[in-house]
């Protein structure tokens, strides 16, 4: 789900900012360009951990300097079929948002429990099961199953990449659902057994 990378880059450090700190002026730079963006066929830059500073060179001109740069990120690129958890944040009539903090999985209603049904008065939707209904609200923990990554073949902003839920499966869906499940069956089988 997560690993370190490396990227050797250069950067231009503008000769407006050499009276600056210079340190602090080059992280800033490494980070605006690399956190929250999409690596091509890596994943999403999540944070920088470290970086150095190689050769400075001065261009002819404006005198900015190029500097070559080694930077180590954490990207985010879970596998297919790993179980994530994460906020329902927003649910619609196509199906529900789940915010994992630094990224957004969307996660459609074929890929719901099933049978279910959307609930437009109320803008939810629930899980028809055994003749109960179980709702997906906003705010609600949810465990779902990765089903696809549509990463664009370019650097690009995590807005326009999507990952692809799925939470129809067992053990998957809100967690209450399941803390609730345990407990009935829980106090079913220590019924039962005495």
């Amino acid at each position: 789900m997560f690993y370190v990378y490396t990227i050797r880059d250069q950067i231009i450090l503008p000769a407006g900012c050499l009276g600056q700190d210079y340190e602090t002026v080059i992280k800033k730079i490494i980070r605006s360009k690399y956190i929250g963006k999409i690596l091509v066929n890596e994943g999403l830059c999540v944070t920088i951990i470290d970086f150095s500073t190689g050769i400075l060179v001065v261009q002819p001109g404006a005198g900015d300097l190029l500097i070559s740069v080694v930077v180590e990120v954490l990207i985010f690129c879970p596998l297919i079929g790993e179980v994530l958890l994460g906020k329902i944040s927003e649910i619609s009539v196509d199906g529900i948002q789940v915010s994992l903090g630094f990224i957004n999985v969307f996660i459609p209603d074929k890929n719901l429990n099933q049978p279910n049904k959307y609930d437009k008065d109320l803008n939810t939707w629930n899980w028809v099961y055994d003749k109960n209904e179980f709702m997906y609200v906003v705010g609600d923990e949810i465990r779902f199953a990765v089903k696809s990554l549509h990463f664009k073949e370019e650097e690009s902003d995590k807005n326009s990449n999507t990952i692809i839920g799925m939470c129809n499966g067992e053990g998957l869906g809100p967690v209450l659902w399941w803390r609730q499940f345990k407990s009935i069956t829980y106090e079913k089988w220590t019924a039962q057994s005495y």
